[in-house]
């Protein structure tokens, strides 16, 4: 039985007395149905982690009850979904091996072809121990972009096949070039048109400013990450017509709380 949670209209997936529900990302379908994925599990970081969906058919205000999706036997967590032009749903995720010592992630996707009801099996990105925190970004011509991060940066993944096979394209970052002992994590990326990505990443290390770099070749090279004025985890761009929405998780107050600001067309902000 999930908890009424007051002042909150509708409740997408509430937690039990054995789970809770961390990291949603939600989509809509070509046939107007909502999904939203999430980590369930009885921690913030637990062993037994497994990934779950819910569903809307009007517009988000009831759901289905959560189907569980992904369930490896070991900590399946932070996933995020999307819709594909040819209708196809990619999942990512990456998943922790907690019985290891030192524990290492690596990141998976699955595909489903029919909305969300049945899926692939895990497709590794990688067979090195990357995370990632992003969705699939799907570019013009069909190609797929994942970014990814290991303990020091953040690198970029392409499938140039649907999402069957991966392959190492860029480091987005590389550490070593940064003070302060500053690494990267956590990317999200937006595509502006003309072969220009841009990346927003929050740091680890340092200060706790995220940090900002462009590419204008289609993720192959990218610029010296620019610390920006927002002090922010798990960051998310949304294009818009009048610029690029970033929302995020401030950590500048105790207490963190989701902050957005709107940067220009070209990803700049100040």
């Amino acid at each position: 039985m999930s908890e009424a949670v007051r002042g909150v209209d509708v409740v997408v997936a509430g937690r039990t007395r054995a789970l809770n529900t961390f990291f949603p990302s939600v989509t809509r379908l070509n046939n107007g149905e909502l999904l939203c994925v999430f980590y369930y599990s009885p921690a913030h970081v637990h062993p037994r982690g497994k990934i779950a969906l819910v569903r809307s058919r009007d517009d988000g205000n009831s759901w289905t009850l959560p189907e569980v999706i992904i369930d490896t036997p070991n900590d399946d967590r932070d996933p995020h979904i999307v819709q594909l032009k040819d209708g196809r749903l990619i999942l990512s995720w990456f998943t922790t091996y907690h019985a290891m010592e030192p524990r290492i992630s690596k990141s998976f996707v699955a595909i489903s072809n029919d909305y969300g009801w049945t899926w692939s099996k895990p497709i590794a990105v990688s067979s090195e121990g990357f995370a990632t925190s992003e969705k699939v970004l799907e570019l013009d011509d069909g190609t797929l972009l994942l970014p990814v991060y290991d303990s020091r940066n953040s690198i970029l993944f392409e499938s140039r096949d649907g999402g069957e096979h991966w392959e190492q394209v860029a480091n987005i970052t590389k550490a070593e070039k940064m003070n302060a002992g500053i690494t990267f994590n956590e990317t999200a990326l937006a595509s502006l048109g003309d072969d220009h990505i841009v990346a927003v990443m929050r740091t680890a290390g340092g200060d706790g400013y995220a940090y900002i770099s462009h590419s204008y070749d289609r993720g192959r090279s990218w610029d010296q990450p620019v610390a920006l004025p927002v002090k922010a985890h798990a960051p998310d761009l949304l294009v818009l017509d009048r610029g690029v929405f970033l929302t995020y998780g401030s950590i500048a107050f105790p207490g963190r709380w989701v902050a957005a600001v709107l940067g220009d067309p070209k990803g700049n902000f100040t």
